[in-house]
C-alpha cells in the first residue's frame, strides 16, 4: 500500500484534492469517526460531494465506540466496512480485502502456533469430562478438544459430573461455574471430598472475569482457571500444565476444520469469532445459527426467570448470554449482558434491571436479525455436494460407529448421508437425527438412525 496520513478532516480533504489533481485518487480511505471540528461522517460526505473518492469509493469507518453507533451515524453514506479499535494488522488487512470482494488472508491461513501445537501434542489422547450447561458453549469446546485428539464426555451440571465421575475414570475435568442443579464451586468441593479424586486435575471454565474469581476457584479445590471468551492458545496451555493423558492418542491430533469467508454481520467481530473457533468457519457458522435460535426469546425467558421460584435464575440467564455472546464475538452484547448480570447479583431496583434489559435487547435484536439475514444455514448445493460418491450402506455404518462413541463428527457423517438420499421422507428422518446430535443426545440419535434403516429397508432403497 501507498499511504498518506491526515490528522483531521480538513487535512484529509486537502490531501484528497491533491491526489485527484494528480490523477491518483485514493482507492481506500480509513476514516476515524470521532474527530474534532469535522468528524468522519462530515468528512466523508464532503469527499463524496466534491468527487474526491474516485471510482472505488471504498471508505471504511474506524471507531473506538460501538460499531452499531458508528453505522447508525453514517447510515446515509456508502461505508464499505467498520473497524473497532484497537485494530490489529490482521483485522485491518482482512477488512480491506473483504471490502474489495476478496477473501480474507487470515481465513486461509488459520494455523495453531508452535506453542499451541506443543500443548495439544501433550494433551492428545486425554479422556476429559466437560461440565457445561449451555449447548453452544458445549459445541465449541467439544469441537476444539476432539479436533486436538482428546476424548470428551459431557455433563450438564455439577451433579451429573459427580455421577459420571463415579462411573468413569478421567484425566481431567473442565468445569463451568454458573450452572443449575449444582454449580461449579460446589461440584469442585464435592470432588475433593473423595480421596480417589484428590489429585484429579479440575480446571474452571467461566465467563466471570472479576478480580478474585480465579482465587475463588482455587479455594474451591480447582487447579486453575480458563476465561471465556476462549483464547484457544491459553486454554490448551493451561490444560497441558495440569493434564497428562493416561493413554496415547489413537489418531493424529489437530484439525483446524474448514475455512472460508463469512461476510460482515452487524454486531459480530467475524475475525475474532473465527480465532475463537480455531479457524473452523463451518463450526462458527453453526454456532451463530444456534445463537440466533437460542436467544430469539431471551427477553421473555429472562422475565420468566425473574418471576420464577429460583432466586439466581435471572442472573444466571444473563451470565450465560454473556459467555455465549463472548464466544461468538458479539462483544457489545456480552458487555451489556455483563451489566445486567451485575445488576441482578447486586439486587438493583426493578427499574434499573428493566432499563439494562431494554438496553441489552436494543443490541441483541439487531444481531439476531443480522445473523438471520446472513443466510448461514447450509443450502441445497452445500448439502448435496458429493452425494454421488457416498455409499449409503457404508455411510450408515460409519454414522453408527460415531454415534456409539458419542463423537461430534457424527454430524458431518449425517449431513453426507442427507445429501445422498433424495427421498423427502427419508431426509426428514435424517434432519431429526441431526437435531438430536446438535443437543448431544446421542442415544436418541441412535434410535433415529434405526428408524432410518427401517424406512430404507422398507422401500428397498440402496446405493
Amino acid at each position: 500500500f501507498r499511504v498518506d496520513v491526515a490528522a483531521s478532516g480538513d487535512e484529509a480533504l486537502t490531501l484528497a484534492v491533491v491526489a485527484m489533481d494528480s490523477a491518483d485518487p485514493y482507492t481506500v480511505v480509513l476514516m476515524d469517526w470521532q474527530m474534532p471540528t469535522m468528524d468522519g461522517v462530515d468528512t466523508t460526505q464532503a469527499m463524496l460531494e466534491r468527487g474526491l473518492l474516485g471510482g472505488a469509493q471504498t471508505v471504511m469507518m474506524v471507531t473506538a465506540y460501538g460499531r452499531d453507533e458508528a453505522a447508525a451515524a453514517s447510515k446515509d453514506l456508502p461505508i464499505k466496512n467498520y473497524l473497532t479499535k484497537p485494530v490489529n494488522a490482521s483485522t485491518l488487512l482482512d477488512s480491506i480485502l473483504v471490502a474489495h470482494g476478496r477473501e480474507a488472508v487470515s481465513r486461509r491461513r488459520h494455523q495453531l502456533d508452535r506453542g499451541t501445537a506443543e500443548s495439544t501434542r501433550q494433551l492428545a489422547g486425554a479422556h476429559l469430562l466437560l461440565v457445561e450447561d449451555n449447548d453452544i458453549n458445549q459445541e465449541l469446546a467439544l469441537e476444539l478438544l476432539t479436533n486436538a485428539g482428546m476424548q470428551v464426555d459431557v455433563a450438564n451440571n455439577g451433579q451429573e459430573a459427580l455421577d459420571q465421575l463415579a462411573l468413569n475414570t478421567y484425566d481431567g475435568v473442565l468445569l463451568d461455574i454458573q450452572m443449575p442443579v449444582m454449580d461449579g464451586y460446589t461440584a469442585a468441593r464435592e470432588i475433593r471430598k473423595q480421596n480417589r479424586l484428590k489429585d484429579l486435575p479440575v480446571i474452571a471454565m467461566t465467563a466471570n472475569a472479576m478480580v478474585g474469581d480465579r482465587e475463588k476457584a482455587l479455594e474451591a479445590g480447582m487447579n486453575d482457571h480458563i476465561a471465556k471468551p476462549l483464547n484457544v492458545a491459553e486454554m490448551f496451555a493451561t490444560m497441558a500444565k495440569w493434564i497428562t493423558p493416561s493413554g496415547p492418542a489413537s489418531t493424529p491430533p489437530i484439525s483446524t476444520g474448514s475455512t472460508g469467508a463469512i461476510a460482515p454481520i452487524t454486531g459480530i467481530d467475524i475475525e475474532r469469532g473465527l480465532v475463537i473457533c480455531g479457524g473452523n468457519a463451518d463450526l462458527y457458522r453453526k454456532l451463530l445459527v444456534k445463537f440466533a435460535r437460542a436467544y430469539a426469546e431471551f427477553e421473555q425467558e429472562f422475565r420468566d426467570a425473574q418471576d420464577g421460584d429460583e432466586e439466581d435464575a435471572a442472573m444466571r440467564a444473563a451470565h450465560t448470554l454473556k459467555g455465549v455472546a463472548g464466544n461468538i464475538a458479539a462483544r457489545d452484547v456480552a458487555i451489556i449482558a455483563e451489566a445486567l448480570e451485575s445488576a441482578c447479583r447486586t439486587k438493583e431496583t426493578a427499574e434499573n434491571i428493566s432499563a439494562k434489559l431494554e438496553e441489552l435487547m436494543g443490541n441483541l435484536a439487531p444481531v439476531l436479525k443480522a445473523i438471520a439475514a446472513a443466510d448461514l444455514e447450509p443450502g441445497p448445493a452445500q448439502t448435496v455436494a458429493g452425494a454421488e460418491s457416498v455409499d449409503i450402506a457404508a455411510g450408515i455404518e460409519q454414522l453408527r460407529e460415531l454415534l456409539d462413541s458419542a463423537d461430534t463428527k457424527s454430524r458431518d457423517a449425517a449431513e453426507k448421508l442427507l445429501g445422498a438420499i433424495p427421498a423427502p421422507e427419508h431426509r426428514t428422518l435424517i434432519e431429526s437425527l441431526i437435531a438430536h446430535i446438535d443437543i448431544y443426545d446421542f442415544d436418541e440419535a441412535m434410535l433415529a438412525l434405526k428408524e432410518i434403516e427401517r424406512a430404507l429397508l422398507k422401500d428397498d432403497f440402496s446405493a
